[in-house]
């Protein structure tokens, strides 16, 4: 089957057809003889992979690693030869298949959406791979093709960890802290090195990204603490720890970096949980006397650090009030 005739046929007749368009393109340096070679190397792949025997359910996440991947290195390749007239249309034709094998890795997921399918595997690595290409090639790009990649490298990352999540089988409304807070520390990470790296071209997306990574962080938290605390009237102090825990590392996130969003959502979420607290009760021999050992001592030993590493700055500051103190007693004796 594998030297079946009709399938390696086509593969030669298309591949004399890529190389003849191949040929005319570096004669006649023309856009449409350039166009109808990058047709027929991606005729000539997938009929390759038909003759391979490859599945088809591998065809979108071959596209992903194989296919878009060549496009931009010969992209990258003639912008180093400064073939501007090769460049942009192989650069527009790895875009081409990177979206084909996104919109085939959708079609190819969405009957199988449903907690531990095993044939979401093939879509999260075509998501995956599709991820990984965008963020290797936004540098390499420039103008806002750079931001397009990067943000959608952004999103095919979370698409793909949720296809995975998904594959393993979490349920999406039963453990969706699962899902989130994954997500949501990535996008505060990548928030905080754009700000800070001062990444002007993403200026846009970093007050966006602060907002989304605290809530996704914080709220699904929040509500499953609510949920088994106020509507199933069910003790869930691990969960009230973690939403606590949450909150207050988004408020020493935010302060430390000065940061708006972190804050307000910390504070919020930190509020609402205490707030709960009270108006239930609690029965705190519910928690292991070690829980609180262990959270108390890292209180301490968090705290401790802050002071460590804050030390020159709070003597920065002790000097200043000093020197202002000095003044202000210099002043008043004149006015005196």
């Amino acid at each position: 089957v594998l030297f079946d005739r009709g399938n390696w046929s086509a593969v030669c007749v298309l591949l004399l057809a890529l190389l003849y368009w191949s040929e005319r393109v570096a004669e006649k340096r023309s856009a449409w003889a350039l166009h109808f070679a990058l047709m027929h190397a991606g005729a000539f792949f997938l009929a390759l992979l038909i003759a391979l025997g490859t599945g088809g359910q591998w065809f979108a996440a071959s596209f992903a690693i194989v296919l878009a991947p060549a496009f931009f290195a010969v992209a990258g390749y003639a912008r180093t030869r400064q073939a501007a007239w090769l460049a942009l249309p192989v650069s527009n034709a790895a875009v081409v298949a990177m979206a084909l094998a996104f919109f085939a890795g959708v079609i190819q997921a969405m009957p199988h959406l449903r907690a531990g399918d095993p044939l979401l595997l093939a879509p999260a690595v075509t998501m995956g791979a599709l991820a990984l290409l965008s963020f290797v090639a936004s540098p390499l790009s420039s103008g806002q093709m750079r931001v397009r990649l990067f943000r959608a490298g952004l999103y095919l990352t979370v698409i793909a960890y949720a296809l995975l999540c998904l594959r393993s089988g979490f349920e999406p409304l039963i453990d969706i802290e699962v899902y989130t807070s994954p997500v949501a520390i990535l996008l505060l990470v990548v928030a905080y090195i754009s700000l800070h790296r001062a990444w002007n071209d993403f200026e846009r997306d970093t007050s966006l990204l602060f907002w989304t990574g605290s809530i996704l962080l914080a709220g699904p938290l929040l509500l499953r603490a609510l949920q088994f605390r106020l509507l199933l009237d069910e003790p869930a102090p691990s969960r009230d720890l973690a939403t606590l825990c949450a909150a207050l590392l988004l408020i020493l996130f935010g302060v430390l970096g000065r940061l708006r969003a972190p804050v307000f959502v910390g504070a919020a979420t930190l509020l609402i949980e205490l707030m709960a607290l009270a108006l239930t009760s609690v029965d705190w021999l519910q928690v292991p006397v070690k829980i609180y050992l262990v959270t108390v001592g890292a209180l301490f030993a968090f705290v401790g650090w802050m002071f460590e590493y804050r030390r020159e700055q709070l003597l920065l500051l002790r000097s200043r009030l000093n020197t202002q103190r000095e003044a202000a007693r210099e002043r008043f004796g004149q006015w005196r």
